[in-house]
């Protein structure tokens, strides 16, 4: 019988075990770089502030590769877009200058970002050995340098608050100009947005430098920033020129709408002076009839160069008076706002274009045609006929609209109306100026419109007659025509005169002079036999009766042409301190 020693098989147990935990502490040491974490072990920057204001940036980023996220190499991002204080969008210079790996030139590509510049560093068909490895990135920037009432300052994201690893090591080395030192100076540390300032910073006034150094490791998503103001005058401030050249640069969309505004005046302005300008004026002398027999329509026509939205009106209304006097139809009025056409000639041999249209087409099946404020969709119909009917007799004989050339201008300047639209939209800042452009856009294209009609030599002799028949209707004082021996005032040449008086907006003038012309009693008894009315005065005075038939007749012609419109309801109704993640630089990183 074979017997065992309990303290024997005790001694091999414990024996046994520390073997094993011995294996396992062999194997776990020699595993562990296998298994190391992926991370920043130490990131310094060289941050060089120029006499020109220009910022030369050197960053060393010793990275720890496993292979994992690191595989080519590292990318950095680095934001070239910002907004200042006032809300308005700029940009700041980037050159990258030199790119290294451990020591040796290392390829790299630079694509846009949302923000900026992303830089990838490393061959996308070349990955790298697992290990430790030092990144140097050198590049210059410009515009983030703050000029300050009292001081100068950069205010500077040194590592980003971006990347995707911890930073055990973070500091910065500032350097002035020489001979320069810093009045004051900041850094934060964490998450953006964090006022944190675990950090460490000492002056060295022999190399006018700066160091600053993160007391703590950072996690992914924090940084460090530092923040350093300097007397005025060591760097220089760029000029108003300059300013100016930056801000074009940095909003060139905008720049190019404010020259296409620009530009689009002198052109207008080219093409008025070339075709649209009016022809110079002759004598005006006084003309007691009118020239060559026009009609009251067409000396609107001709004088006003078209028959706008209330030319139009005065013309019609002006129209209706003289074929009331011509005995075509009477006019009766039994409202303030209520005129009857009662036919009573009817059409005449000789009428003028517009005149024979209003006849034929308001008595063509009825002997009245009454109109008041009410819409009358027929009457309508009837104006526009009568302007039809007068340009399509007399269009390109007394000026021409040149209007083709200003709608060619606006079909192109949609395209630059929508250009202005965007910028408005995607750069709020400038948005009160973009609408301005769009608002000069369209203005111009009116106002040249406008602008662009010019009377033809034969109407431009035309319009210098209708002013000296205008004269001659508006001299109240007879006494001052009548060394030309104007014709002598009756009732009829008043009435006959009367419907010029209205287009040429001198009736009260011109019953003014029939006042003084005759005496009372003649003019008392003044009724003409083509007007009645049954409202007011049973007797309306000849100021009365000018004054229903100029301003009363051509307000109910403006209701009556005026489409009832439906409603509708509705209704609507530098900065406070530092922190990290602030300033210009700063963006982030990653591995690829």
């Amino acid at each position: 019988m074979v017997t065992t020693n309990s303290n024997e098989w005790g001694y091999n147990e414990m024996k046994r075990l520390f073997c094993l935990i011995a294996l396992f502490c062999c194997f776990a040491f020699f595993a562990k770089p296998a298994f190391a974490t992926e991370e920043i072990i130490r990131f310094h920057s060289d941050i060089r502030i120029q006499k020109d204001s220009s910022v030369l940036v050197t960053e060393n980023i010793t990275v720890q590769s496993e292979g994992r996220k690191i595989k080519r190499g590292i990318y950095r991002d680095f934001p070239i877009r910002y907004r200042d204080d006032d809300g308005r969008h700029f940009r700041i210079g980037f050159r990258l200058l030199a790119v290294s790996r451990d020591g040796h030139a290392e390829p790299y590509h630079v694509v846009n970002s949302e923000n900026g510049k992303r830089i990838y560093i490393g061959d996308k068909d070349t990955f790298i050995p697992h290990g430790t490895h030092q990144y140097q990135l050198t590049y210059q920037t410009h515009r983030v340098v703050s000029f300050l009432d009292d001081m100068d300052e950069l205010y500077w994201n040194v590592t980003g608050n971006d990347w995707d690893f911890s930073i055990r090591e973070a500091s910065a080395a500032l350097f002035l100009p020489d001979g320069a030192s810093i009045s004051r100076h900041y850094a934060y540390t964490g998450h953006r947005g964090s006022r944190e300032r675990s950090y460490s910073a000492y002056w060295d006034p022999v190399s006018s430098a700066l160091s600053v150094e993160a007391a703590r490791r950072l996690g992914p998503q924090e940084g460090l920033t530092i923040a350093a103001g300097f007397p005025k005058g060591i760097v220089t401030q760029p000029d108003v020129w300059q300013q100016l050249k930056l801000r074009i640069a940095e909003n060139l969309l905008f720049a190019g709408t404010v020259l296409y505004v620009v530009l689009l005046f002198c052109y207008l302005f080219t093409l008025w002076v070339a075709i649209g300008r009016d022809p110079d004026g002759g004598t005006v002398i006084p003309e007691f009839v009118p020239p060559d027999n026009f009609s009251p329509a067409l000396i609107s026509y001709i004088r006003n160069m078209g028959l706008g939205h209330s030319d139009k009106r005065e013309a019609f209304s002006a129209a209706v008076i003289n074929l009331a006097v011509k005995g075509v139809l009477k006019i009766e009025q039994s409202k303030k706002n209520h005129y009857k056409l009662v036919k009573d000639k009817g059409e005449i041999p000789g009428l003028p274009p517009g005149e024979a249209y209003i006849a034929y087409r308001m008595f063509r099946h009825n002997n009245s045609f009454t109109i008041s404020k009410t819409y009358n969709s027929k009457f309508v119909s009837i104006l526009e006929g009568f302007v039809d009917a007068i340009e399509g007799e007399y269009a390109h004989t007394y000026f021409l609209k040149n209007s083709k050339y200003v709608t060619i201008s606006f079909v192109v300047s949609a395209l630059a109306i929508g250009l202005m639209g965007y910028n408005a939209t995607s750069n709020p800042a400038i948005g009160p100026q973009s609408f301005g452009l769009i608002c000069a856009t369209v203005l111009l294209h009116f106002m040249f419109y406008y602008l662009m009609k010019a009377p033809t030599m034969y109407g431009r002799e035309k319009m210098d007659r209708i002013e000296g028949f205008r004269l001659y209707l508006k001299t109240a004082e007879k006494s001052r025509l009548d060394f030309l021996h104007p014709p002598e005032m009756t009732p009829e040449l008043f009435e006959k005169y009367l419907p010029y008086a209205v287009v040429l907006g001198v009736e009260n003038k011109w019953v003014k002079y029939f006042k003084k012309s005759l005496p009372r009693e003649e003019q008392d008894s003044y009724h003409p036999r083509w007007y009645s009315s049954s409202y007011g005065d049973k007797h309306p005075s000849v100021s009365q009766i000018s004054s229903n038939l100029s301003k009363g007749l051509s307000s109910t012609l403006s209701h009556a042409a005026q489409a009832p419109s439906s409603s509708g309801g509705g209704g609507g109704f530098s900065g406070g301190g530092g922190f990290s993640g602030g300033g210009f630089g700063g963006g982030g990183g990653g591995g690829w």
